[in-house]
């Protein structure tokens, strides 16, 4: 385990695809903008994110997504 929060792993998965040129992000709080800011500014995770993929359609597809 690297201890890393969700936010951290998440970014880490996504800078380490070497055909991501940017990363477009959505807050809505100075809070979750300095979150964001403070997980960008730490290493990349090396892990197997193979561990962490997801098959199941109904959550892969936003357009499955329930509205709250």
């Amino acid at each position: 385990a690297c201890g890393c929060t969700p936010l951290e792993m998440a970014l880490s998965f996504v800078r380490s695809q070497p055909m991501v040129d940017k990363i477009v992000c959505g807050v809505h709080s100075v809070a979750q903008f300095k979150a964001l800011l403070e997980a960008f500014s730490k290493p990349i995770v090396k892990t197997d994110y193979e561990a962490f993929s997801l098959s199941d359609t109904r959550l892969l597809n936003p357009a499955n997504w329930p509205l709250v």
